[in-house]
């Protein structure tokens, strides 16, 4: 029987995203893996590859992205933004 993750580490929501950070977004009852492309005061637009889509959210509907690796915590690198890509 597979392991259960472990939460990841708490968010500091006093700091904004910038362009090309990785993003987890509250979207439809689940977290979604996206990337900030463009922000403007509290709204971000969020690009996401699967489904493909952009979406302009709320800082409060957005949490720093985390990757497991090898059973520890790290952040998201930034993502390099091609212009059209999104």
């Amino acid at each position: 029987m597979g392991q259960i993750r472990p939460v990841p580490p708490d968010d500091n929501v006093d700091r904004p995203f910038e362009l090309g950070d990785k993003v987890d977004a509250f979207h439809l009852e689940s977290w979604w893996p996206g990337v900030v492309i463009k922000r403007e005061e509290d709204e971000y637009t969020v690009g996401f590859m699967y489904p493909p889509d952009l979406l302009v959210l709320r800082r409060s509907e957005l949490r720093s992205h985390w990757d497991l690796a090898y059973g520890v915590w790290v952040r998201a690198k930034t993502e390099l933004l091609v212009l059209g890509f999104w």
